[in-house]
């Protein structure tokens, strides 16, 4: 029987680059694969946008982005907008690499870092973003959110009561 892409490790073996970007390389597809099914561009838990003290809170939470992105939030953010009108309040990837792995100019290690930002309706979004919310200060502070932007809706509330 046929078996996914995997790296056999056995006593004696020299483990090359070869073997560990192969190995890196299958569980990315296999990753990338899960996302996709789940669906790209969307929330998967967490990440409510809410106004908190004239300034738009997203809560902490995780979502993929259009390209397939891991855009996590660890902790809550609260953004001011930067002025009157329609924002877009999204998630945006940025890699970074990690000084202390370099070897010569290249960084050997990578992460991704996500910024809370709050972006004019103008501009389009990038692959690696997602917009979580749209933020109108014209007429007081609201923000409203795609209900199907969420993998799992929210069809349950409580009342608080």
């Amino acid at each position: 029987m046929t078996s996914d892409p995997r790296t056999t490790f056995v006593d004696g073996l020299r483990v090359t680059p070869q073997h560990l970007n192969h190995l890196q390389d299958a569980l990315r597809q296999a990753v990338l694969d899960l996302r996709g099914t789940l669906g790209f561009g969307r929330i998967a838990y967490g990440l409510r946008a809410s106004v908190a003290d004239g300034s738009v809170a997203v809560s902490p939470g995780l979502a993929f982005s259009s390209s397939g992105l891991r855009l996590a939030l660890a902790e809550g953010a609260t953004l001011p907008l930067p002025g009157s009108g329609e924002y877009r309040i999204e998630l945006q990837a940025s890699e970074a690499g990690d000084p202390d792995t370099q070897l010569g100019e290249q960084p050997t290690i990578w992460y991704v870092q996500v910024q809370v930002r709050a972006v004019s309706s103008d501009a389009p979004p990038t692959p690696d973003s997602l917009v979580v919310a749209i933020a109108n200060s014209a007429d007081g502070l609201q923000v409203t959110q795609d209900a199907g932007l969420f993998l799992v809706p929210s069809h349950h509330a409580h009342s608080g009561g």
